[in-house]
């Protein structure tokens, strides 16, 4: 593959290489490559329709499809992915939300999140999309154009767990991500026939693992949530 200089060329190089190769699986469904790289194109514009460029775009929820879909899509429509941790309280998600100047809130796994109807205070949200919307919009949309973007502009946000004061957001480039990808790679090689079952909520920078097995043309196996007997 050749050297991915944006996020979203991970998918959209695999897709043109091997798109009937599986790429990401979730309970009894499964992308491949060409599909999951179709899907961000639909995804992000679904994000260029509904918010301005350098918007930020937040996502919640357990573990799924429409997660990993923005991971790729929110950067390749020159947004800024906001990571949102389930586990918080709605509170601080509120505070987050409003640091970050979230401008749409994703609910990407049905959930209901209890900050879906707390968000409405946030003066910068100006829409929050559930799950069956976002899956409704995302069928009728029509693949996007990648928006111009260059390697060292931000596309995701992590907040820090806050152990020493509020959490901070910490700002990952294209550039950053996906050095991280060649390093991990370096160190952890990825084997022809490895199937990668991911544990770690997406929610969590541990997440990059996932992006380092697309990188190498190899699936990934979600499960919703941690579960020792998986």
């Amino acid at each position: 593959m050749g050297a991915a200089v944006l996020l979203h060329d991970l998918i959209a190089h695999r897709a043109s290489e091997s798109p009937a190769a599986p790429a990401l699986s979730l309970g009894g469904t499964t992308l491949t490559f060409g599909a999951l790289s179709e899907r961000v194109a639909q995804v992000a514009a679904v994000v260029e329709a509904l918010t301005d460029p350098g918007d930020r775009v937040a996502v919640i929820g357990e573990n799924s499809l429409p997660w990993v879909e923005c991971y790729y899509a929110v950067p390749r429509a020159g947004r800024i992915l906001v990571f949102l941790n389930q586990r918080l309280a709605p509170p601080e998600l509120v505070s987050i939300l409003a640091r970050s100047g979230t401008t749409l809130l994703v609910e990407a796994s049905g959930s209901r999140h209890p900050v879906v109807p707390a968000a409405a205070s946030v003066p910068s949200v100006r829409m929050i999309l559930e799950v069956d919307h976002y899956e409704a919009l995302t069928r009728q949309a029509a693949p996007a154009a990648p928006v111009a973007r260059r390697a060292d502009d931000p596309a995701w946000i992590i907040y820090t767990s806050g152990t020493t004061g509020s959490p901070k957001g910490a700002t990952l480039t294209h550039a950053s991500l996906l050095a991280a990808v060649e390093t991990t790679a370096a160190c952890r090689p990825v084997a022809p026939d490895d199937v990668y079952l991911f544990p770690f909520p997406l929610c969590h920078v541990a997440g990059y693992n996932l992006l380092n097995h697309h990188r190498h043309g190899r699936p990934v196996v979600l499960l919703p949530r941690f579960d020792p007997a998986a």
